[in-house]
């Protein structure tokens, strides 16, 4: 948009010029630029032949009768200007008549603005003489011209209005329409059927025009906004508009201010209010309303269902009046604004407003301002009240929506076809075709290796949104899952990699399915409920198992091809069949194995599979609890936040620019169930439950997961700088961890992810000694711990020890045991177990890979891990004290069988 002003008026045209010939402005605004008939000349031959320039607005420009015959030449071949504005000028009768005749030709011009200029009766009459054969104009203002519309240009335009069926606003507002004038008026409204908002603003309309009025309204059923503001509007008067109200059933928006209205006229839209359903605003401000006005207002929105908007500023309201409305909006739920500013109203007024806000739950817009009788008290519990029904709204406006993005987890082993099954699933057919890379099955490409987890969302080709879960597959990652991996309403895909040899592969893809089943808790609701096990089979996470590599099958006579190019497995349905019979209590594993080649993105198995997923995302949508649209809604928004706070930001700083893109306010319960959903689909990793970060949001899952996380545990077989690799058995110095993350936090913020580190139980520091600089500072990694010397581990300590107790000194202890078959301890059991044992013993603490040793006040502990290949592995933790102090041991050995349950 060009806008120019205050130049002179050669200055102006030089400008104009530029811009209709270089640029490619849609929107030119000459407001006071002084550029005269003459300027206007000099641009209309250009102004022809412009198709760019769709809003042209000359405004108090000095424009008269050469200049307008001039314009009119270029509406009549121009057919790009839209909204035109010749508003503040020195038209009259002779420029009208050319006008009359472009608008005629004219049919792209849909907004046409000729206030305050000098149109008189026979100007009128040219200009109504154009618009009768005008298809084209919408909004026309011939509000505040200076000779004035009489009744004469009425009639005239009455005319036009009869056969004119394109305008849908009229503004003749600041005229001299008369009585007679009002008649011709009103008479053509009746037969009228496309003008929706009428502006009758400030034209002295008396007793005897409102009657004429009423009476079209009785019969028009389009307009939908009547604006009689600032006339002669008086009780009578009121009494004949209320007649043709009672039956009107378009008008929505009645503005009656600053008129003569008092109690009996108040008393008939009182009335009104009772029996109309399509009133929604009422404007009344500025008139002589009193306490007993409100009296029979209240009767009358007490029972009205339709009114949102009331504005009662400006009056003569008290107490008593406010204690009326009270009455009136206590049991009124449709009213979302009032306003009472400029009243007479005090603090007891006030009170009874406060008292009935307690029972109203739609108001989110009172204005009390300038009633200086009311506390600021009053004022703030008004407020209270105001936002929690803003909180309120918003919920009911956005209603809610099934839950439409269930997770769809990637587990297997490394190079197993992940994240080339990922891919597959969300390309197109034609998508799939353009695919022309070909994938060397001997060659292990260590940089397209999934670092950490990769997280993203997308669609499958026959329908169904999910947000995707890559996990990598190294066994470095493990401890990594349990962080992230939840089964409330997701999808399991399990890899067997039929590369690999059946017992390698059997137990490579059996570790998931244990480890699945260890993070499945049954649904608390169903147990209190007494529901049964058929009940609670809706509430098992799904399983699909697919057999990848099938080109690349170790056997090929273990893969079998079938009619409509499906494929079977002998081995896999067998797998299939043995998983059911162990898991059935825990897992809803599907019945087909499928046999993929994962990079076929066309084929007849891929196509299985899609329809599969698209099932189970069918069924997860239908049994979960809807969430608040306004949880959907918000996900516009995230992208343009997570461009600022890429790595990290505050949950009330998250909270807040929510709340002002989506101009709410947000109350905890709100915040609460928005946190959380954004937190299942991916959009944000929320540790909820870590007291030391449950006020801190990652609003980028890649970032935490593969640039943080993914680099701490990153084997040495990536190729990039690892922990790993300046691992001292577990023991890295800080110099090196922030060498690590130096690229993606400068020096002061990488000690923020050594912190998130700490709280996410991956490290702790060494104790050091008080001479040792800042950056020489260690922290242990128990995921990086290798195997001691067998001859210095925990027992050799726990040994050592023994000579300085006592011969009767007594042993505690507990074992944990767990089915290998279907029972596990997870990848990241022991290690955070190592790292909360830390807290609990301080600095006489020892580690190994699966033993812990501590010693805390003269009490001995010995934690070991005993992970078999049998039918059972176990945990032993033993406890004894050099004072035989029994109550003491068996108080420390419950704390550290409450750490185990909780790393569980």
């Amino acid at each position: 948009m060009v806008q120019v002003g205050e130049y002179k008026s050669q200055i102006v045209v030089e400008q104009i010029i530029k811009i209709l010939t270089e640029n490619n402005e849609t929107e030119l605004i000459l407001e006071e630029s002084d550029i005269g008939d003459v300027g206007l000349k000099s641009i209309c031959p250009l102004l022809e032949k412009n198709t760019k320039i769709k809003k042209f607005h000359l405004i108090t420009d000095t424009i008269t009768e050469k200049g307008i015959e001039n314009l009119s030449d270029v509406i009549k071949v121009n057919s790009s200007i839209v909204d035109l504005s010749l508003k503040g000028n020195q038209i009259k009768l002779e420029g009208m008549k050319h006008f009359s005749k472009a608008i005629k030709v004219n049919q792209t011009i849909k907004i046409l603005d000729l206030s305050y200029n000098d149109l008189n009766d026979k100007a009128i009459e040219c200009l109504s003489n154009g618009l009768k054969n005008n298809t084209s104009i919408m909004r026309l203002d011939l509000s505040k011209n200076n000779k004035g519309i009489t009744s004469q240009g009425a009639s005239y335009l009455a005319n036009c209005i009869r056969k004119n069926s394109s305008i849908t606003e009229l503004n003749l507002s600041c005229n001299s329409l008369s009585d007679e004038g009002n008649m011709y008026l009103f008479e053509a409204i009746q037969i009228n059927g496309s003008i929706k908002i009428l502006h009758l603003r400030k034209n002295k309309l008396g007793d005897k025009a409102i009657k004429y009025l009423s009476e079209g309204i009785k019969i028009n059923n389009s307009i939908t906004g009547l604006h009689l503001s600032a006339n002669e509007i008086g009780d009578k008067a009121i009494e004949n508009l209320v007649e043709g109200l009672k039956i009107n059933s378009s008008i929505n928006e009645l503005y009656l201010s600053y008129n003569q209205i008092m109690e009996e006229g108040i008393k008939c839209l009182s009335e009104v209010l009772k029996i109309n359903r399509f009133i929604k605003i009422l404007q009344l401000k500025g008139n002589a309303l009193n306490d007993k006005s409100m009296k029979y207002l209240s009767e009358g929105i007490k029972v009205n269902t339709s009114l949102t908007e009331l504005n009662l500023s400006n009056n003569k309201i008290g107490d008593v009046g406010a204690e009326h409305l009270a009455e009136g909006i206590r049991i009124n739920y449709t009213i979302t604004e009032l306003h009472l500013w400029e009243n007479e109203i005090s603090d007891g007024g006030c009170k009874y407003l406060v008292e009935a806000m307690k029972s109203n739950s739609s108001i989110i817009k009172l204005t009390l301002d300038n009633n200086p009788k009311i506390s600021r008290r009053n004022l703030n519990l008004i407020t209270q009240k105001l936002r929690i029904n803003k909180e309120l709204k918003a919920l009911a406006e956005f209603g809610e929506v099934p839950f439409s993005r269930p997770k769809l987890y990637f587990c297997g082993k490394e190079g197993s076809g992940k994240t080339t099954l990922r891919k597959s699933l969300q390309r197109t057919y034609w998508q799939s075709w353009l695919v022309t890379e070909k994938v060397d099955s001997k060659v292990n490409r260590v940089e397209e290796r999934t670092r950490g987890i990769e997280v993203e969302s997308g669609s499958l080709r026959n329908g169904g949104e999910f947000s995707f879960w890559d996990f990598a597959g190294q066994s470095e990652y493990y401890i990594t899952h349990e962080m992230f991996l939840s089964t409330i309403e997701g999808i399991f895909i399990v890899f067997c990699d039929l590369s690999k040899p059946q017992d390698q592969r059997f137990n490579d893809s059996w570790y998931w399915l244990k480890f699945i089943k260890t993070r499945f808790a049954p649904n608390k609701k169903n147990n209190q409920n007494n529901k049964t096990d058929k009940d609670t089979n809706d509430f098992k996470p799904f399983v699909v198992i697919v057999g990848s590599h099938r080109d690349r099958c170790i056997d090929s006579t273990e893969v079998l091809k079938i009619k409509s190019g499906a494929w079977k497995c002998a081995w896999g349905d067998s797998f299939i069949e043995e998983a059911k019979e162990h898991f059935e209590k825990y897992l809803c594993i599907q019945d087909t194995f499928f046999v993929l080649n994962c990079q076929s993105s066309n084929s007849f198995v891929m196509d299985q599979l899609r329809h599969c997923l698209s099932h189970l995302h069918i069924i997860i949508s239908s049994r979960s609890p809807k969430v608040p649209k306004l949880c959907e809604h918000s996900l516009s928004f995230i992208p343009q936040i997570r461009r600022t706070y890429s790595t990290g930001i505050e949950k009330s700083v998250f909270i807040n620019l929510l709340s002002k893109e989506l101009h709410i306010t947000f109350t905890d319960e709100i915040s609460l169930a928005l946190l959380r959903y954004l937190q299942y689909i991916g959009e944000i990793v929320w540790f909820e439950e870590i007291e030391q970060l449950k006020d801190l949001l990652f609003i980028d899952t890649n970032w935490l997961c593969q640039n943080v996380i993914g680099k701490a545990l990153a084997p040495k077989s990536f190729h990039e700088h690892t922990l790993l690799a300046y691992s001292n058995d577990g023991i890295v110095k800080k110099s090196n961890i922030r060498k690590i993350f130096s690229s993606e936090m400068n020096q002061d913020d990488n000690d923020v992810i050594i912190q998130l580190l700490q709280n996410l139980n991956l490290c702790f520091p060494k104790s050091q000694n008080d001479n040792e600089k800042e950056s020489e500072l260690c922290f242990m990694f128990p995921t990086l711990l290798g195997l001691k010397n067998e001859n210095a581990n925990a027992f050799t300590t726990w040994n050592k020890l023994r000579s300085s107790l006592s011969s009767d000194n007594q042993c505690y202890g507990r074992r944990l045991v767990v089915n290998n078959k279907v029972d596990m301890f997870s990848a990241g059991f022991f290690p955070k177990l190592q790292v909360r044992c830390q807290k609990l013993f301080g600095q006489y603490f020892e580690l190994w890979k699966n033993q812990i040793f501590g010693n805390l006040k003269g009490i001995h502990t010995l934690i070991q891990l005993h992970e078999q290949e049998g039918s059972e592995s176990w945990l032993d933790v033993w406890i004894r004290s050099e004072l035989e102090d029994t109550p003491k041991s068996l108080s420390l050995l419950e704390k550290i069988m409450d750490e185990i349950e909780l790393n569980r």
